[in-house]
């Protein structure tokens, strides 16, 4: 079960380093060559990154969450039938 939640916390953080890694340009310094980097991809790849961050965020907690309802919620009902008997 523990393992299951770690596995479940680290999986957005899995898949956001193979997003990086895919995504990754090598630069090569070279003094005889002059190249302009793109300011405006640079900044669409931190908003991607930070938004693929906070949605992994917040999917995790609502899985959580709703997870230790639905335990909450079944082990309520056991202990109110548990009363009947």
């Amino acid at each position: 079960m523990v393992k299951r939640r770690r596995l479940y916390l680290l999986l957005p953080l899995v898949i956001l380093i193979v997003i990086m890694a895919i995504n990754a340009i090598p630069v090569y310094a070279n003094p005889q060559q002059t190249v302009a980097v793109s300011e405006n991809n640079s900044e669409w790849a931190t908003f991607i990154y930070s938004s693929l961050i906070i949605a992994g965020l917040i999917i995790s907690t609502l899985s959580y969450v709703s997870w230790r309802k639905y335990k909450g919620k079944r082990k309520r009902e056991q202990n109110n039938d548990k009363m009947v008997d």
